[in-house]
């Protein structure tokens, strides 16, 4: 008798135990390391300028764009690096870590023509990846 009630319950918990979902890998675009992140912008600009800088002899102007990392939406205590690329103006750029002071760092576009307006592809990264990110933009005065 105790046998047929250990084995109904047995099987009672087989049988009725909590069912797993499937897990959709393409909906899992909450975290901003993956390069897919498709949730609240990470960086956001705070300030912007345009300022002069000579080269050769030669006087240009480069837009400089104050920028601040939303680390709330990052774990906590997660190491993180920045790189950025204006298309069409300028190469990749990586922001080293100690240039992320309290979350800010300053993106340069180089040769800006006043009047004009750029944007810069910001991206996180960690370990040599790159991950999740958001474009700005400003204007050349």
């Amino acid at each position: 008798m105790k046998r047929s009630i250990h084995t109904a319950m047995f099987l009672a918990l087989i049988l009725g135990g909590c069912k797993r979902d499937d897990l959709n890998l393409d909906a899992l675009t909450t975290n901003p390391f993956d390069a897919d992140y498709n949730g609240p912008a990470i960086f956001s600009k705070v300030g912007e300028r345009t300022v002069p800088y000579t080269l050769g002899g030669i006087t240009y102007h480069r837009l400089e764009l104050d920028v601040r990392v939303n680390t709330g939406l990052l774990p906590a205590g997660a190491g993180y690096g920045v790189s950025y690329r204006a298309p069409g103006v300028s190469a990749a750029v990586v922001v080293p870590a100690a240039e992320l002071v309290d979350d800010l760092f300053t993106l340069n576009i180089l040769q800006v023509t006043s009047g004009q307006n750029y944007c810069a592809e910001v991206k996180l990264t960690n370990n040599g990846g790159s991950g999740g990110g958001n474009a700005l933009c400003g204007t050349a005065e």
